[in-house]
């Protein structure tokens, strides 16, 4: 038997649960019923024909409160339920009850109750659960709460990545409350094996993905959390395991700029293709529905995959007035609110503007309760500061920073904000030394981060198994809505995108400057930028030698000559330095940066300073377009090199394929020959896998999209050959392998009763009894 954990479940929870359990227990129509708080009445059935009534009383206690319970029955509702006199009482509570503790209540409540079958213990209820398992999947909320699941995300082996993961996820179970987005999204992922997760800022995308997370959890998946690359996916990869990874913003927080240096086009596809040809695994993707439109604007290869038939847009349609209902009851319920606090949002003119507002967003009303909960804000305040916060979201925001931070701590989140939203705390300490003016002490520091950690920032693990200096802890902020009140924040003072200039110690800290200000709602940003022009310049040309930023450097290794020790060294990313400069001098026109630029092309040698082919094709194509001639001169050196170097390694069939959509990134720019060439190199490594299939017998279906593409270009190049035949039969034994790993579908969450008015009304009103 299976423990649900009932305890988890707010009261309203219980009752929706009773209802329908009950139902099909006793085959009978119940309605709930709320006539006032001292009623006694839960779930009621009146017989028209009998005219007899039945009453089911409901109570969600703790499991270990059985004598509580009974000094409740007997002073609180015995003369409730005398004065109602129904032919039948029926008593479901979460509270563990002997046979004892069953026949003592029901000696107490005859004759309403007729025997001790009536009252039903927290273990009888567990087993009209598992009775009726179609009641367990139409409550969402009560199957994400079962022991099994909470066990499985815990499980250290089950959520590879990290613990904040698995407290995330397991937060999101208790908080989430069920809408149409959560079957489109799971059809998405069972039909396709990945889905992209698009929505508005704040409106419950990240939420969905963990629910989602903590259901394939549950089904023996491990769940990965990926925060860099695509390529990280690839880092983790076991074959014939059933894993879900889960890549939040994988677009970028705010802009689709924030991916300048990635270029992840490719990569991404690549891993869509990967992951949709094996059947035990799962990616989840998030990005904001606007940046996501960007990307199909700028990526050609992203707006030619049909990815949309892959997206499930989480819209505040997905939100009815009765589900706006119960998230506000849910985070109001968990809040840890005083009850005069609480009992303010039981009133219908306090609750109705806040769930009818334009405004409303589950991480709006997250944020502001938590923040009133911080401030110690009492009775109505917490629910009028919610509503402010939805008429002016940037408030929540800004009377942190105007009020509660000190200078430093301010200019904490300023230089987070340079730095792509997210730092390893040596680079932060650095840019922020510079910013200041003077060395910080490092537990100054540390100390500042820890009242930041409360409200505005995360500090994350460094990355397990990677080099020393990526195993320090990295700072980010909370949310994205915070970047996004900083991007603000940083255009309207242009002081301040002087000073983060002037002071900018990494070229990437421009370079996110540079991405946020060409990015969505970034006008007021590069209209500072631009005001400053002469000193970000100047920055360039300053930074530009200079080394990189932890997170956004390579790690490149060398053999050492002497002690013939390999060493790694951090590295910049030139190429992504270079396509800033070219981009820049379009977009400003100033004579000493086009310059410096063409003085580092000239210098630049792309083939030794490249490392991914896409983004050398990116920059190579922006030297060629490029309206400024002191640039574009360089323009057919680049495409020699560009090509020279993508065209490199010829012999695995996967670096083919890469090169083959590098290729396609410079279009026209790349000779038919060249095209050719990657057609018989395709040909070649279709042959070679073919010998060895044949010596081997197997192969390995970790990676069964490209099986399939070499057997279907074996096919085109020997027609019907006794060994392609094999291979194809091999293919359709490894796709039915994996229809063990398909998780059963969750039944829809329960439609809304037929008057939510009366509905909320009795959710909400119940908050004055907690």
């Amino acid at each position: 038997m299976d423990s649900y954990e009932i305890s988890r479940l707010t009261d309203f929870d219980f009752e929706a649960v009773c209802k329908d359990l009950f139902e099909r227990y006793l085959k009978i129509h119940l309605e709930i019923f709320a006539p006032g708080r001292d009623a006694g009445v839960d779930l009621r059935h009146c017989s028209p024909r009998s005219a007899k009534t039945v009453v089911v009383q409901c109570k969600r206690w703790d499991r270990n409160a059985e004598s509580a319970l009974y000094r409740h029955m007997r002073d609180k509702e015995l003369p409730k339920i005398t004065r109602l006199k129904p032919d039948r009482y029926i008593l479901a509570t979460s509270v563990s009850l002997t046979r004892g503790a069953k026949d003592k209540l029901a000696r107490l409540l005859h004759p309403y109750v007729l025997d001790a079958g009536d009252i039903f213990g927290l273990h009888e209820v567990e087993g009209l659960l598992n009775a009726h398992p179609d009641v367990v999947q139409r409550h969402l909320r009560l199957w994400l709460s079962s022991t099994s699941v909470l066990q499985a995300v815990l499980n250290k082996s089950v959520v590879v990545r990290t613990s904040d993961l698995a407290q995330d996820i397991t937060e999101a179970a208790r908080i989430y409350v069920p809408n149409a987005s959560f079957q489109r999204a799971h059809d998405v992922l069972e039909q396709s094996h990945y889905c992209i997760i698009a929505g508005l800022p704040g409106i419950g995308k990240t939420t969905l993905a963990r629910v989602l997370s903590a259901a394939y959890a549950e089904a023996g998946y491990e769940i990965f959390e990926i925060s860099e690359d695509a390529e990280e996916v690839n880092n983790v990869w076991l074959d014939n395991v059933p894993q879900l990874f889960y890549y939040d913003d994988f677009l970028g927080q705010t802009t689709l700029a924030d991916k300048l240096h990635k270029n992840e086009d490719a990569r991404l596809l690549r891993l869509f293709k990967r992951v949709a040809a094996s059947p035990g695994k799962r990616l989840i993707l998030t990005t904001r529905e606007y940046i996501l439109a960007s990307a199909r604007q700028h990526y050609e290869r992203i707006a030619s995959a049909e990815s949309e038939l892959l997206t499930c847009v989480v819209d505040l349609n997905d939100y009815t007035k009765l589900i706006r209902a119960e998230i506000l009851y849910n985070h109001v319920y968990y809040s840890g609110l005083a009850s005069e606090a609480r009992t303010a949002f039981s009133k219908p003119a306090i609750y109705l503007p806040i769930i009818e507002h334009r405004n409303f967003s589950p991480r709006l009303v997250e944020r502001s309760i938590s923040k009133s909960v911080v401030d110690g804000e009492v009775g109505e305040w917490v629910a009028k500061s919610l509503l402010e916060n939805m008429e002016h979201p940037s408030r929540l925001w800004q009377h942190i920073v105007d009020n509660q931070l000190d200078p430093d701590s301010v200019a904490i989140l300023l230089l987070l904000f340079s730095l792509d939203g997210i730092a390893y705390i040596g680079d932060l300490e650095f840019a922020l030394s510079s910013y200041v003016g003077h060395s910080l002490n490092g537990v100054e520091l540390k100390r500042r981060l820890k009242f930041l950690e409360s409200t505005m920032v995360r500090v994350l693990p460094g990355q397990a198994g990677g080099d020393s200096m990526r195993s320090a802890p990295r700072i980010s902020y909370h949310n994205p809505s915070i970047r996004d009140y900083m991007r603000d924040y940083v255009g309207e003072d242009r002081g301040v995108v002087g000073r983060l200039v002037e002071k900018a110690v990494f070229f990437e800290q421009l370079i996110s400057l540079w991405s946020a200000a060409q990015g969505w709602g970034g006008k007021l940003l590069l209209s500072s930028v631009r005001v400053h022009r002469d000193a970000f310049v100047a920055a360039l040309i300053r930074t530009y030698p200079e080394r990189p930023s932890i997170a956004r450097g390579h790690m490149h290794g060398t053999i050492d000559i002497v002690t013939q020790e390999y060493i790694q060294r951090l590295v910049p990313n030139r190429v992504a330095r270079l396509r800033l400069l070219v981009e820049v001098c379009e977009d400003l026109s100033d004579k000493r940066l086009i310059a410096f630029t063409a003085e580092c092309l000239a210098n630049a040698d792309l083939s030794e300073e490249a490392s991914d082919g896409s983004d050398l094709a990116t920059l190579t194509k922006a030297i060629w377009k490029s309206p400024v001639p002191e640039i574009a001169q360089y323009g057919e050196e680049a495409v020699e090199e560009a090509v020279e170097w993508i065209t490199a390694d010829l012999w695995d069939w996967n670096n083919i394929s890469s090169a083959e959509q590098a290729l396609q990134d410079l279009d026209d720019l790349v000779s038919s020959e060249i095209h050719q060439e990657i057609e018989e190199a395709y040909d070649a490594a279709a042959m070679r896998w073919l010998e060895t299939f044949e010596d081997l017998g197997q192969f390995d279906i970790g990676d069964l999209h490209t099986v399939q593409e070499i057997v279907d270009r074996l096919d085109r190049l020997l027609g019907s050959d006794e060994r392609v035949a094999r291979a194809q039969e091999s293919i359709l034994a490894a796709k039915e392998i994996g229809r063990e790993h398909k998780l059963e579908a969750p039944k829809d969450a329960p439609e809304p009763a037929e008057d939510s008015t009366a509905r909320i009304q009795q959710m909400l009103t119940s908050l004055r009894d907690l």
